[in-house]
């Protein structure tokens, strides 16, 4: 399974990669802190799951989930974010967001999103 990652923490990226390293089958087509980089390894290597920050250095990570949603809707998109607050998630799920986590308390979810995606869909 293809997983990218888009966040502009380095701290928070390295952490990322370390809890995928730790799940079976797992590919990490890349790791951004913009928008646009983002957007471009989606279209090069289709991605399952995507991982993304709503605020990034160069661009709405807003943006690009809508992006992501409009013209590949079957990926899964995991927003991890420091602003989980209802505004943002009420703007996330409008634009299609599968889920929405908390930096600060939803840290090992992504771990049981991605295990229950592998068992929903074995094939990846």
């Amino acid at each position: 399974m293809k997983i990218l990652v888009v966040e502009d923490s380095i701290y928070i990226r390295d952490r990322i990669k370390k809890l995928l390293k730790q799940i079976p089958y797992t590919q990490i087509t890349g790791f951004f802190d913009n928008s646009a980089d983002a957007f471009d390894d989606i279209k090069i290597n289709q991605p399952e799951i995507v991982i993304i920050d709503i605020f990034l250095k160069n661009g709405s990570g807003l943006e690009l989930i809508s992006q992501i949603k409009t013209i590949y809707p079957d990926i899964t998109v995991i927003v991890f974010t420091n602003y989980a607050i209802p505004f943002f998630e009420k703007k996330c799920k409008d634009a299609g967001v599968n889920h929405f986590l908390d930096k600060s308390e939803d840290f090992e979810k992504i771990f049981d999103i991605i295990n229950e995606f592998q068992k929903v869909n074995p094939e990846f």
